[in-house]
């Protein structure tokens, strides 16, 4: 769920972005019309090729200087060009960065996608781990009841009686020291699953990228057979 969400996150966002991308466009293609009227007519004064006195007269007797302020000077229309080219070029790498982004976050999902087993593949692996922890309930209640069978049902405490204190001399009566017990014996030995359970997992996920034949349900009871430990016989 958490996956899906991201993804759709990405898409809304890569459609925010493509939008401001037209938009940008579109803003661009305006100014460029402009700059193209303004060139137009810059070439057009310059063909008349009038003389300065001429056409301050021609201006004041037929311009409206209100109109000729609102007109550019050619550093403030090229500084406007040098700033829109610096706008498009920053978005342009904006673009390119996040794009470089959600193509790497693309990848890591894909790679985790790849890495996860389906719903197919975890059902026998859950069923054996079942069933293993079934067999080690089972062994150790067994265990349990082998311990219970060892053990006695009481004990008496031996007492040293009629002996004075070395101090005040008085009848006093002590503990004898308990005899050394000796070492418990060692557990028996059992096999680990665990390089099992590695070696079949690396198996399962091998098997699904190269469309192998997968292990069922018999393979899993054939390798539990062969690795469950063996309990000591009740004597």
């Amino acid at each position: 769920m958490q996956l899906f969400q991201t993804v759709q996150d990405m898409q809304n966002q890569l459609q925010q972005v493509h939008e401001t991308a037209i938009s940008l466009a579109a803003e661009k293609e305006d100014r460029q019309n402009h700059i193209d009227a303004l060139l137009e007519q810059i070439e057009l004064l310059k063909a008349i090729k009038l003389d300065r006195e001429d056409m301050v007269e021609a201006l004041a007797d037929k311009a409206d200087l209100r109109m000729l302020a609102r007109k550019v000077s050619h550093d403030q229309f090229e500084t406007a060009c040098d700033d829109l080219s610096k706008g498009l070029e920053h978005a342009l790498g904006k673009l390119n960065v996040q794009e470089a982004l959600w193509q790497q976050a693309l990848d890591d999902i894909q790679r985790e996608i790849e890495t996860k087993l389906d719903k197919m593949e975890l059902s026998p692996v859950k069923e054996f781990f079942n069933n293993k922890l079934k067999q080690l309930q089972e062994n150790l209640k067994q265990m349990a009841a082998l311990r219970r069978e060892a053990e006695a049902a009481g004990t008496k405490k031996r007492l040293l009686r009629d002996v004075n204190c070395i101090s005040c001399d008085a009848k006093a009566v002590m503990h004898m020291e308990p005899p050394t017990p000796l070492p418990p014996k060692p557990l028996p030995a059992t096999l680990s699953m665990k390089p099992y359970l590695s070696y079949e997992l690396d198996a399962i996920r091998k098997a699904q990228a190269s469309n192998l034949p997968q292990r069922n349900m018999h393979d899993w009871e054939n390798l539990e057979k062969h690795t469950m430990p063996r309990l000591p016989h009740k004597v």
